[in-house]
């Protein structure tokens, strides 16, 4: 294998994850509201793209000292903001110990990487080990989560993220080449792709078998793809280069594919589920409806709030307000500056509370009201029609089932 063409490899990888990390970033940056999972998102984004750059650099033109010193000290961050992203994901804290092994196991490894050099491998084994049980640890907690008090929604995009961080452990540990002396592509940057394509696209498989087909999809696809290069350009000694390189490219696509344009189907389709599922269920009071919609919709994307939710803000406030046949955005309310009046601040301050960016309100009398992340939804034309089908099944009930 020729080590050139091995370096320019897992140069082409990291580089793919990196631009497809950068505009994640990007996009969850700018558009999506603040929130502590969102914020404990983007640290973990930044970590990881913070690696595959250095990486992707330093395999194409050369590794600097300093910039490796950097690498693993990003590199013993990685478990870390890992953690903090599973504690928001999941709404509960880690063990404790966890959290301590997390953190002063990164502190002394970033103390240690400028004298990497005098250690030998036993600072690689030392930082394989940490990650490799920190991960673990992290399956164990997302298969011990408390299923009844996540939404099904949670529950699906941690089963989900929960199964691909298995399947890329082996990935992972390819990165420590110099410990286990074989001769592969350190493929750590398609673990990194495969959750970024997890977080914006798998998310609403509900079955683990289904988890399974999407993540074997693609290298199935890349595999022929592989096979037909090798036989056309008779070079099967590059087999174990070009397929990494051809599976990094493909989910470096699909990951910008989905980050840049979502689907609008799928909204639309968990809608129409949502509509669906009330509609079967012959009597339905507003708690039931608020359950069957938590359901399938996350609630950092939609949720549906009642009298007894709304009880601490001022709902006579909130009521002069807001108008059954008009959505109301916190662009929209914000802009107004600050001569806005108290029913307006309300509603701001509703929003805000929420993390949500408009709300649609079901009834005024009593008082339910639809609050919608568009942000984390896509555009709100894709799924205007759909919405006001919801408010109006929705309304029925609470007219109907007080």
């Amino acid at each position: 294998m020729n080590p050139d063409q091995l370096l320019m490899a897992e140069a082409s990888m990291n580089l793919a994850a990196g631009l497809a990390l950068a505009v994640a970033l990007a996009k969850l940056t700018l558009s999506s509201t603040r929130s502590s999972l969102h914020t404990r998102l983007t640290f973990l984004l930044i970590n990881l793209l913070l690696i595959v750059t250095i990486r992707g650099l330093d395999y194409a033109m050369g590794v600097q000292p300093f910039s490796k010193v950097l690498l693993l000290a990003a590199s013993a961050l990685v478990p870390l903001t890992s953690v903090l992203f599973a504690e928001g994901l999941m709404r509960r804290h880690a063990p404790l110990g966890l959290k301590i092994f997390s953190f002063f196991g990164a502190i002394a490894l970033c103390a240690i990487s400028p004298v990497y050099t005098r250690l030998g491998t036993s600072f690689f084994a030392s930082l394989a080990l940490f990650q490799l049980i920190v991960f673990m640890c992290i399956v164990w907690m997302a298969w011990k989560r408390p299923v009844h008090l996540l939404s099904e929604s949670e529950n699906r995009t941690l089963r989900s993220l929960g199964l691909v961080l298995f399947i890329s452990l082996p990935l992972m540990i390819s990165d420590f080449r110099l410990i286990f002396d074989w001769p592969i592509p350190r493929m750590g940057a398609l673990a990194i792709l495969l959750f970024t394509v997890t977080m914006s696209r798998m998310t609403d498989k509900s079955r683990r078998r289904d988890i399974l087909a999407e993540v074997a999809f693609i290298p199935f696809v890349d595999l022929l793809g592989t096979v037909v290069f090798c036989v056309v350009w008779g070079e099967w000694s590059s087999f174990a280069i070009a397929y990494p390189t051809f599976i990094s490219f493909h989910l470096f696509i699909v990951a910008v594919k989905e980050i840049l344009f979502g689907n609008p189907d799928q909204i639309q389709d968990w809608i129409f589920s949502v509509i669906e599922n009330l509609h079967r269920t012959s009597s339905l009071r507003i708690r039931d409806i608020q359950d069957k919609v938590s359901e399938i919709m996350s609630p950092q994307t939609m949720q549906i709030l009642s009298e007894e939710e709304l009880a601490p803000f001022d709902r006579a406030a909130l009521k002069s307000s807001l108008s059954e046949e008009r959505v109301h955005s916190l662009r929209d309310l914000i802009a107004g500056g600050r001569n806005r009046d108290f029913a307006t601040s309300q509603l701001i301050y509703l929003l805000e509370s929420y993390q949500m960016s408009e709300i649609h309100p079901v009834s005024l009398d009593p008082l339910v009201v639809i609050l919608i992340n568009n942000r984390s939804m896509g555009f709100s034309s894709d799924y205007k029609k759909e919405i006001k089908l919801l408010r109006l099944h929705i309304a029925a009930l609470t007219r109907k089932n007080p």
